[in-house]
């Protein structure tokens, strides 16, 4: 298949927060980001709960916000919602968003399984997308890696099987 023909891979983030400013920001500054082989699909939600329904469509990322004060009576907190993420998945990277910079809270958010944890300022959006772009690039990594091992295993066993050939004429 030719470079041009090569079907995209699909990239999904999903972005938890209830300020709705603030999920369109980064969902247009992420959505900006480019990757000739890599089409990225970025979904908001204001709850966590809504969030948790999304997980089995195979996330790459979620953006989770750790304050969720939700007009939504009983909305969980951005803590609840990272530990049931992580009773269902814990491969996906969560990065944890809050204007708190308590080293406590921080800790505390780490302990519970996020990846990173990023206080929100004027800068937030670029320091998201960086974290994004670090984990698409893990990704095409690995893929290549992976790819390169199959393609060695494959040589290995090929290797094998004439060398099998010939001692048998």
């Amino acid at each position: 298949m030719s470079e041009t023909m090569r079907k995209k891979e699909n990239f999904k983030i999903l972005i938890v927060d209830d300020d709705p400013q603030l999920c369109r920001m980064l969902s247009s500054y992420l959505g900006k980001v480019h990757y000739e082989d890599i089409n990225i699909e970025v979904k908001c939600f204001e709850t966590g709960e809504e969030c948790l329904t999304e997980l089995n469509s195979s996330p790459d990322v979620i953006v989770l916000d750790y304050y969720l004060n939700s007009e939504v009576p009983n909305a969980k907190s951005g803590l609840q919602i990272l530990k049931e993420i992580r009773a269902r998945n814990r491969a996906i990277p969560v990065f944890v968003l809050s204007s708190q910079s308590q080293m406590v809270i921080t800790a505390e958010m780490l302990k519970a399984g996020a990846n990173e944890y990023v206080v929100k300022d004027n800068a937030t959006s670029m320091r998201v997308a960086g974290l994004v772009q670090k984990t698409i690039n893990d990704k095409v990594h690995k893929r290549k890696v992976v790819s390169r091992w199959w393609l060695a295993a494959a040589l290995f066993i090929a290797a094998l099987l004439v060398m099998a050939v010939k001692s048998n004429t």
